[in-house]
């Protein structure tokens, strides 16, 4: 892979770290943010990596990507003003 912001599926605009988040790939998520994908890139519905893996249930990956220094405080478009941090609390 040369360029790991790129968007690999055009009509969701989301990266491979979008995919690593959304099925839970720990290993994949982990080498992304190692090549320097960007944490906080947002996909055409404005979901984040980390918007994703908490709405899938992927702790791990969550856990990945805060430590990586994913906005926990960002909000997402289904969260209605709701911060990040506030979901994974309530977990």
């Amino acid at each position: 892979m040369h360029n790991l912001h790129a968007v690999t599926d055009l009509q969701d605009e989301r990266t491979p770290l979008h995919w690593a988040a959304s099925s839970g790939s720990l290993e994949i998520a982990r080498y992304l943010i190692g090549q320097k994908a960007e944490v906080d890139k947002v996909d055409g519905s404005g979901w984040s990596a980390l918007h994703i893996a908490v709405s899938a249930g992927h702790d791990d990956v969550v856990e990945e990507l805060v430590g990586s220094g994913a906005d926990v405080n960002k909000c997402g478009p289904y969260w209605f003003g709701e911060s990040m941090l506030t979901s994974l609390q309530e977990k």
